[in-house]
This record gives structure tokens, C-alpha cells and sequence, in this order.
């Protein structure tokens, strides 16, 4: 998944909610570069595991957008491993809500320094 510092909400590409066999809670408008859209909300646990082994489990709803894998362009992602990448869906700021970002530009860096307190049903 990709940060999106401009995303309300946590969206996921509506195809992999559907391949996961993701369960529907609603329905929720949303509003993008297209305009209003109405989308599918589906329930989601997400297990992120970062470079120091930290892992966060988390459950978010997250919103179905149709064709978005289409424009998630998984070339783009540079990591030190051969993982096969996938990207599927856009980390909102009602998950970054439990972060601090600091970007260094001139460097290309991204840290992320997570409260860890604050996730539901955490350790």
C-alpha cells in the first residue's frame, strides 16, 4: 500500500477487495480527481511489518475503488529485497493518524514513527 497524506480514508483497488473475499459493511461517497463517487466499504485487516520487524495489526474499513490497481504502478516501488510487489490500495490518514511522518526530500526519504498506543488492540 502506498501513503496518501491526502486520503481521508484507507482505499483498496475494488478488485483485490473482491479476490480477498472481503466482507461489504456499506456504502460511502467519495470524492477524487473524477469527482463524487459512491463506493463499496469493506472491512480489512492489515498486517504491516516495517524494516525493524515491528509489526502492527490493524483492522480499517476501507473503500473499494474501482480500476485504481489500473494506476498503482508497482515499478515505482524501490525496497532492498526481490519480494514481488503488489501495490493494492492507499494508506488514508485515518490510519496516519497513528503516525508521524518526516520527509526528507533531498534525500527521497520517508520516516514513519508509529504510536503504537494508540492502534486498538495492541500490545
Amino acid at each position: 500500500m502506498l501513503i496518501d497524506t491526502g486520503a481521508g480514508n484507507t482505499c483498496i483497488a475494488l478488485d483485490v477487495a473482491e479476490e480477498l473475499q472481503l466482507t461489504m459493511v456499506g456504502l460511502r461517497k467519495g470524492y477524487g480527481a473524477g469527482g463524487i463517487h459512491e463506493n463499496k466499504v469493506f472491512e480489512a485487516s492489515l498486517r504491516l511489518i516495517a524494516s525493524n520487524g515491528l509489526v502492527v495489526n490493524s483492522t480499517h474499513q476501507a473503500a473499494g475503488i474501482p480500476d485504481l490497481g489500473k494506476h498503482l504502478d508497482a515499478t515505482q516501488v524501490q525496497t532492498g529485497d526481490d519480494y514481488p510487489k503488489r501495490l493494492i490500495g492507499l494508506l488514508g490518514r485515518d490510519f496516519l493518524l497513528h503516525a508521524t511522518l518526516i520527509y526528507r526530500g533531498s534525500q527521497g526519504i520517508i520516516e514513519i514513527q508509529l504510536d503504537m498506543g494508540s492502534f486498538p488492540n495492541q500490545p
